[in-house]
């Protein structure tokens, strides 16, 4: 059986859709929810709200919850969908390639790989088999909006709050300055993360054209 028609047979049956969106949720929201209980035993609430990676979980968990309630028909659905997948597959490729390092996967918490790892890699799986249409340049648009606010916010303001919540956006550390720090996110990150971006989009509009010729 082709590709496309596999994703069609999916998409037209309500029991395989709603397993695959319930499992995926389970996992995520299972992450979110050891985030919340870790902050809050650490006595960080705001650790919550403060990490890109926390963030991006969240939305995951939000744009699934929706699905059971029959919004993955509207347009700011779809929309809220490549923001949540743009941003979660930033979460994994980041931490395992910049912050953490690839050769040290094996050494995370469980919680450290649900959030990481496991949801970065499943949420894709939801977004190419269930959320239908195709994405345009203004959908995509909004993609780069949250990680756009979010770097500029700490490069602006981080040192006014004296705390920056990754080492790759800390001025202050040895060998590093804010000119050096806005290179690299400027410079290189988001270069990067535009055509990431492009790529997804591209792979996106590929399957649904399949979809329209069935």
């Amino acid at each position: 059986m082709k590709t496309g028609q596999t994703i069609h047979k999916i998409r037209t049956n309500n029991l395989t859709r709603y397993i695959i969106v319930g499992t995926i949720l389970f996992f995520a929201a299972l992450g979110v929810l050891l985030s919340l209980i870790d902050s809050i035993t650490h006595n960080k609430p705001l650790d919550m709200i403060a990490y890109f990676t926390n963030q991006s979980n969240i939305l995951v968990v939000v744009v699934l919850s929706l699905y059971f309630f029959n919004k993955q028909d509207e347009k700011w659905y779809r929309i809220l969908s490549i923001v949540a997948l743009v941003d979660i597959l930033m979460t994994g490729l980041i931490y395992h390639f910049v912050i953490n390092g690839i050769a040290n996967i094996g050494n995370m918490s469980f919680n450290g790989q649900l959030v990481h790892t496991i949801t970065p890699l499943l949420f894709p799986v939801f977004y190419y088999l269930l959320v239908k249409g195709v994405v345009t340049f203004k959908q995509l648009s909004f993609a780069l909006v949250h990680p756009l606010i979010y770097f500029s916010f700490f490069m602006i303001f981080g040192g006014l709050i004296k705390w920056y919540p990754y080492d790759f956006l800390n001025p202050t550390l040895p060998n590093k300055s804010l000119g050096s720090v806005a290179a690299f996110s400027l410079g290189i990150l988001l270069p990067i993360i535009l055509v990431f971006t492009l790529v997804l989009a591209t792979l996106k509009n590929l399957i649904e054209k399949r979809q329209t010729n069935l």
